[in-house]
């Protein structure tokens, strides 16, 4: 191969890896762009359903505190709240009419009363290729060992070609070209699975009380348990995937450190349950609605199916956990472990937290009294 056949060999393999790498971030893009759409769209309609009830009874206290929740949630730039008459009456985040937009109608009892916009961030294709640059130095490697391995074998070519036009005999062996060995692929490295705790909170209502009382109330009691869950994860680094509905909430804890992830779980779980059972003698000195709540915590797995079967499968104002990997008799004490069924052909090993250390309890108690003591103030 000549100066000029090599200079086309590497303009070729140069042009190869620049569409390989605007494949690789368009892909990436795109991947993006479609997760963003279905996040967006469930978020849209959740938050859509649980502030219907509210724009129906003009309660404009608790649609402020409802958009808030999402006010520190990534990606998330601004949530607006319009009434059938484009009134605005809520909103949260910047001002600005940038990013992607989301919307859903807020419809309650086939009556439309108005609708929710929110906007997300579109992340920009600077992120996108600082994120892909380890594909894309892959990319580059192979296509500078395809280089390399080319202009090999065809140096090695054009050695016996050169040979014969200077003697008329037959080339010695020593003339052949030497066999390439191939040059294995650079194996992609294998993405570890990031480790995750769900927590999943149920009322405990097994008449399905619920149900059966006016929205009012109901919404009522939601909220305060919205509230409840909401500083519980906060103070334990959670993140409260959506509000509280009548089939409860999910909670979403990540940490590289097993150890503390767990605990974060575990010790939310119980912090809203004290929370909840602190609650109940001045609600019931109120004669307001009272339903008590119960627990699930999946370890190590992100299957909010399971979590919930554990949640419902759960005692009442108790948490039933699956097998922890990291040890935990610092904090609390484990029941006997069982086989818990929790989908066809499906089992996992469970066990009831009996109780807590002192200090942990002591901790759990003193948190739970700091939250509510601004409401028992105002009474």
């Amino acid at each position: 191969m000549g100066t000029k056949g090599r200079g086309r060999w590497a303009t070729l393999v140069a042009a190869s890896f620049a569409v390989h790498a605007a494949l690789l971030v368009n892909g990436a893009e795109t991947a993006r762009w479609n997760e963003q759409g279905r996040a967006g769209a469930l978020l849209t309609q959740q938050l859509a359903d649980a502030a219907a009830p509210l724009v129906l009874s003009r309660d404009m206290v608790s649609l402020s505190v409802l958009t808030s929740h999402y006010d520190n949630r990534p990606g998330i730039t601004s949530i607006r709240l319009y009434s059938s008459t484009q009134e605005l009456l809520a909103e949260t985040g910047t001002p600005r009419s940038d990013g992607r937009l989301f919307s859903a109608p807020m419809n309650l009892q086939q009556q439309g009363l108005g609708r929710v916009e929110l906007r997300m961030e579109i992340p920009p294709r600077g992120l996108i290729v600082r994120q892909e640059m380890g594909n894309i130095g892959l990319s580059g490697l192979l296509h500078l060992l395809v280089l390399g391995a080319g202009l090999l074998m065809a140096g090695r070519a054009a050695s016996p070609a050169r040979a014969g036009h200077r003697q008329a005999t037959p080339a010695t062996p020593s003339d052949r070209p030497a066999p390439v060995t191939p040059v294995p692929p650079v194996p992609a490295p294998v993405a570890t699975p990031e480790k995750v705790s769900l927590l999943h909170l149920a009322i405990d209502d097994p008449n399905s009380l619920l149900a059966r009382i006016n929205a009012t109330m109901a919404d009522e009691l939601l909220e305060l348990f919205d509230q409840f869950i909401d500083r519980a994860a906060r103070l334990y680094g959670g993140e409260v995937l959506a509000p509280f509905s009548p089939g409860g909430v999910l909670v979403q804890f990540r940490n590289d450190d097993t150890h503390e992830r767990e605990f974060h779980a575990v010790a939310a779980a119980a912090l809203f349950l004290q929370l909840v059972q602190d609650a109940t003698a001045e609600r019931q000195r109120h004669n307001q609605l009272c339903l008590g709540a119960k627990a699930g915590v999946l370890q190590g797995e992100d299957t909010p199916d399971i979590a919930a079967v554990l949640a419902h499968t759960a005692p009442p104002g108790r948490i039933l956990t699956s097998l922890p990997e990291a040890p935990v008799a610092d904090f609390c004490r484990l029941g006997t472990a069982y086989q818990l069924a929790v989908a066809d052909g499906e089992v996992r090993q469970a066990a009831v937290i009996e109780e807590f250390s002192p200090e942990y309890r002591r901790l759990i108690v003193n948190q739970s009294q700091q939250i509510l003591l601004p409401a028992h103030a105002e009474d």
